[in-house]
């Protein structure tokens, strides 16, 4: 046989044996990372190790007890179906993940370097951060919190508290705030004027019946829809790229200073209502006929018809300008 066809039959095989191995040493590090991994000091060590509540099998127990890892800077417990969690006397703790578990309450008072807390997807129907002066992002989101206080922490930079049973939100302290998430939650006001470099903000599905973005004009992305505003001034916003407003009450919507979204302005003749949306080139109109009404279709400014369909895709549009027409029903059936 061929000295080379061996040598190459052999390279082969010791090619695919190494490609092997290196999935298998990933998949040990990733498994190592997504049950036991603690950052103690900059160095990693089996989350066994010191524990007053021994770990058992491959995941962590419902309980872990890390109440004297005074050196702990890093924790990460992700969705390991935990019921309580014990990091009193923590100080060193920068970042904690506990997301995706089942504890109803967490005591973060005693880690005061604190600086990224996720503990989204639980079970807390409260959560105190009055402590974490020093907190830049919050994510506890998709949980059962029906208060949240964060007027203490003037450093956050990001907040993610959508889904919850919240009513009301002071963000008034955090001027720092660029990215603010607290849709699906039962909000009636909030005032975000303090918040003057806040780029990202989302309060879908609440029950806002006016929202003021005047002091807003880094302002990039906005989703308020499906609450009951009458009226959305978005002349301060020219940085905006992404816009969702369906479902509300607006009449009319001008879009003339929002430069990088495609279209001006969008009105209503009769008794409807209007909505947008516009990200990464998806373009679509809304229009909502009020009780008693029926949806004639979208014109342009030459009352030329345009299409009679109420959710309609723009995207190939050219058209700058769209008037939503409404007319009584009993008005449009004797007309047919």
């Amino acid at each position: 046989m061929d000295i080379r066809l061996v040598f190459g039959i052999i390279l082969g095989i010791c090619i695919i044996w190494i490609w092997h191995c290196r999935r298998l040493i990933s998949y040990g590090i990733w498994l190592f990372k997504r049950y036991f991994w603690i950052t103690w000091k900059g160095k990693e060590f089996n989350s066994t190790a010191g524990l007053k509540t021994p770990v058992g099998g491959k995941q962590i127990s419902s309980a872990l007890d890390l109440s004297g890892c005074t050196a702990l800077e890093d924790l990460f417990c992700y969705g390991d179906r935990l019921r309580s969690l014990d990091v009193s006397g923590c100080t060193a703790l920068k970042s904690l993940s506990c997301s995706s578990n089942n504890l109803t309450e967490l005591d973060v008072s005693g880690c005061t370097a604190l600086e990224d807390l996720f503990c989204d997807r639980t079970k807390l129907v409260e959560l105190n951060v009055s402590s974490n002066t020093a907190l830049k992002k919050l994510q506890c989101g998709d949980s059962n919190l029906t208060s949240l206080d964060v007027t203490n922490n003037t450093a956050l930079e990001k907040l993610y508290c959508s889904s919850n049973n919240l009513t009301e939100l002071d963000v008034s302290n955090n001027t720092a705030l660029k990215s603010l998430a607290c849709g699906f939650n039962s909000l009636i006001t909030l005032d975000v004027s303090s918040n003057t470099v806040l780029e990202k903000l989302s309060c879908s599905d609440n029950n806002l019946t006016e929202l003021d973005l005047s002091n807003n004009s880094t302002l990039t992305f906005l989703f308020c829809h499906d609450n009951n505003l009458t009226r959305l001034d978005l002349s301060s916003n020219t940085e905006l790229d992404r816009l969702w407003c369906e479902n509300n009450k607006l009449t009319e919507l001008d879009l003339s200073n929002n430069t990088k979204l495609p279209i001006d302005y969008i009105y209503t003749e009769g008794k409807g209502y209007i909505g947008y949306f516009y990200q990464y080139s998806d373009s679509k109109l809304y229009a909502v006929p009020q009780d008693g009404e029926s949806f004639l279709g979208w014109y342009n400014e030459d009352g030329e018809l345009l299409s009679t369909d109420a959710e309609w895709d723009i995207a190939d549009r050219t058209e700058k300008v769209f008037i939503a027409k409404f007319t009584n029903k009993a008005t449009f059936t004797e007309a047919h």
